[in-house]
């Protein structure tokens, strides 16, 4: 049985106050002012998650969330969501604000925000108020790969004198804005993998039904959000055709597919009762689903929904997948995996290739004692990278150590007026070069 701990339960575990290098109590002279559009919903767990451990870790620490997103996730207006979380955690209740409009900065505030639109939203606020931030580059919400648009932004948000450090998630991240010369190491910030909303604490595996060991199919899974037409950016178009291909040699391999995505999106008839569509399922259910499970496959590829967009490595459905000791066959576009993963131990590279996806189903179609033993080597490294103390820590120690040694900013009025001169002109430049190309 797995002996689940509940993440608000997790959150409360970590020290207060505690610097976890040294693990010498300080007192932060900055307070630390996290702005958001998103959180409290539990439709975005790792904002949850991160945020909460902010505002239980950090005295003199608030959120400020615009709420914006909250209704379409929840269904709900964003008001109900912040008073159910205030229920929740009485003792944060005057941390979190519900505001939209201008926002009044603290002199003495370190600001924290997630992803490249959110920070370049506001950063004409920060930079008036003259208060220093620190983001996480997330793949997604505005940053694109190669994309001149995002490039302006990342190197605007960079060069402000208000910027202090960021946060990257994946190497091909830290590669992008190193080699194109956007900021300096020392200002970056590796914590691979990103804040999961629950890691079950457990003493012994979770009970599975494996292929091999007295279940006698093999059962491959498909998990997504669907957003293109035919599931392109998440290989679904790509996963079908392996399962078509299969299923005229195997009638003992079965496939589901999670997600919004139904058999009139691609035509499944040939797969009969070998396929089954599960729809969008909440956490609670995966349990129930990967217990029979034994692999889960992701064909993602990059450039689909946008060009440049990309997927961080492994999915966060590979993760939950592993977590439940589901074997992952991944895609690993950027080399993502290197100095995380082993190929072969506790996961199986595959390429965006039909061929290879089978003939790396095949093999392990032959031998259940390795895509076991993989899919147990996964699920213990996927709990070393993703518990809450992994990936927690080192944010934590990043803004303790910022919110004791910073100091205000002073002087940097002249250099945002150059910057937003830079600005403006290269704007329209921009205009001018598009026009001077259509004639």
């Amino acid at each position: 049985m797995v002996n689940k701990i509940s993440y608000e339960n997790q959150i409360k575990t970590l020290p207060n106050n505690i610097n976890y290098k040294t693990n010498l109590i300080k007192q932060d002279k900055f307070e630390l002012l996290i702005i958001d559009d998103t959180f409290p919903s539990l439709k975005s767990g790792f904002r949850y998650v991160e945020f909460t451990t902010y505002l239980h870790e950090f005295k003199n620490s608030f959120i400020i969330t615009s709420g914006k997103n909250i209704e379409a996730l929840d269904k709900k207006s964003a008001a109900d969501v912040i008073n159910n979380y205030k229920e929740k955690f009485p003792d944060l209740s005057h941390k979190v604000t519900l505001k939209t409009g201008k926002i009044h900065f603290k002199t003495r505030s370190l600001v924290y925000l997630t992803f490249l639109n959110n920070i370049f939203s506001i950063l004409t606020q920060i930079e008036a108020a003259k208060v220093p931030f620190v983001f996480t580059l997330y793949p997604g919400g505005g940053f694109l790969l190669n994309d001149p648009i995002c490039d302006r932004k990342l190197k605007r948000v960079f060069s402000s004198p208000c910027f202090k450090k960021v946060i990257v998630t994946q190497l091909v991240t830290y590669n992008y804005i190193i080699n194109k010369r956007m900021c300096s190491p020392e200002k970056i910030q590796m914590v691979f993998g990103v804040v999961m909303p629950e890691i079950s604490k457990i003493n012994a595996l979770p009970k599975k039904h494996r292929w091999g060991f007295g279940k006698p199919s093999l059962d491959i899974c498909f998990m997504a959000h669907k957003y293109t037409s035919h599931g392109q950016d998440k290989g679904y178009d790509v996963f079908i055709k392996v399962a078509t291909i299969l299923h005229q040699y195997h009638q003992d391999i079965y496939f589901h597919v999670v997600g919004s995505f139904d058999s009139k999106v691609i035509n499944v008839d040939s797969l009969g009762d070998h396929i089954k569509f599960h729809g969008s399922l909440d956490p609670e259910n995966f349990d129930n689903l990967f217990q029979t499970i034994d692999i889960i496959i992701s064909p993602n590829i990059s450039g689909k929904i946008f060009p440049g967009s990309f997927d961080g490595f492994p999915t966060a459905s590979c993760i939950e997948a592993a977590l439940r000791g589901s074997a992952i066959f991944a895609v690993d576009e950027f080399n993502s995996a290197e100095g995380y993963f082993t190929d072969g131990e506790d996961i199986v590279l595959i390429q965006y290739n039909i061929k290879n996806i089978i003939d790396k189903i095949n093999k392990y179609y032959t031998r259940p004692y390795d895509l076991k033993k993989i899919g147990e080597n996964g699920m213990h490294r996927v709990r070393e990278l993703y518990s809450l103390e992994a990936q927690m820590k080192p944010r934590i120690n990043l803004l303790h150590e910022l919110t004791y040694n910073l100091k205000p900013l002073k002087n940097i009025s002249w250099k945002v007026f150059k910057l937003n001169f830079q600005w403006k002109l290269s704007s329209i430049l921009n205009i001018f070069r598009k026009k001077y190309k259509k004639i």
